[in-house]
């Protein structure tokens, strides 16, 4: 099956300068974020894993701010899912993007946070009891720049519990 994703944003601020861009800016900015997903889901071994789902995508992304380019970026993905058994799913991903950051009066250096953006996360996921699910996550993330002292690593772990609950209104 193709699976794509498009997720859209935009945040306006009444007290926004408008277009024009400034140094030293201290009114906020509006905002727009647009991203596109689009890859390939399927069973590469129906017979031997009929279990195991994966699907490698391009993504392509963009920010503005007061109207004017501030962020794109592009690169590739692979997901891959595994239910263990019927109640219990593992997943996760790596994605690549190169991010390139537009040269600005307002942000002069912005161009030097340019370069590669990595991520790998794993998940489970384990239904408890009827409408009762606890997840655990683990990410990496490292992003390169041209100045090696902005370059960015980090490490997460989520733990989320989901209850859900009957819809008190009836039809």
């Amino acid at each position: 099956a193709i699976v794509s994703s498009l997720t859209a944003q935009m945040v306006k601020f009444s007290s926004s300068s408008g277009s024009t861009l400034q140094a030293n800016q201290t009114d906020p900015y509006n905002l727009g974020l647009i991203e596109v997903t689009s890859g390939v889901r399927f069973k590469p071994s129906p017979t031997g894993a009929p279990a195991l789902t994966i699907r490698p995508y391009l993504v392509a992304a963009g920010l503005v701010a007061q109207g004017h380019r501030y962020l794109s970026n592009h690169g590739a993905g692979l997901d891959a899912a595994y239910s263990l058994n019927d109640r219990t799913f593992i997943d996760g991903g790596f994605e690549y993007r190169y991010n390139d950051y537009a040269t600005r009066i307002d942000v002069p250096a912005a161009d030097e946070l340019s370069g590669p953006s990595n991520l790998l996360r794993v998940r489970l996921t384990r239904e408890l009891a009827p409408g009762h699910v606890l997840s655990g996550e683990l990410r990496t993330r490292w992003q390169r720049t041209k100045r090696s002292y902005l370059d960015h690593d980090a490490q997460e772990v989520r733990v989320t519990y989901v209850r859900s609950y009957a819809s008190p209104l009836k039809s």
